[in-house]
């Protein structure tokens, strides 16, 4: 069962060497990570151990893709799997992990009304502004 504190939360894994460390996020929230070598038998065994609970997308890798593109790529994935549009209660944290804040394009964070709300050793995360005021985004 997930926890209900995390149930507003996603992830989005874009550190190729991540593996090991996906099981345990998997189990507190959906998550997004990209595809690699590393990657790709850690998300095969966490969808084993987790079956349906467990939420994992695999975002693929585009060729000469810029890394501020693929974060992007994905936040518009998310945003339209997560988001109002698609859910009841749709997500309101957003946590990346693998980039620093300064690849997160300013217009897109505008145009999704998302804001910085921490930077951790691995990534940072993102709130909606209307999540912050009490409603869901």
């Amino acid at each position: 069962m997930k926890n209900d504190s995390a149930m507003n939360e996603v992830g989005l894994v874009l550190d190729p060497t991540f593996d090991d460390k996906l099981l345990p996020l998997a189990k507190r929230m959906p998550v997004w990570i990209v595809s690699s070598t590393r990657n790709d038998p850690a998300v095969a065994a966490a969808r084993t151990e987790l079956g349906e609970e467990g939420r994992i997308t695999l975002l693929l890798v585009r060729t000469n893709e810029a890394q501020s593109d693929q974060l992007s790529r994905a936040i518009l994935a998310i945003d339209e799997h997560h988001g109002e549009a698609s859910q009841v209660i749709a997500y309101d944290t957003l946590w990346i992990f693998g980039v620093a804040p300064d690849v997160m394009e300013i217009d897109l964070m505008r145009e999704l009304e998302l804001s910085l709300r921490s930077v951790t050793p691995d990534g940072f995360s993102l709130t909606h502004r209307a999540a912050d005021m009490g409603r869901h985004v």
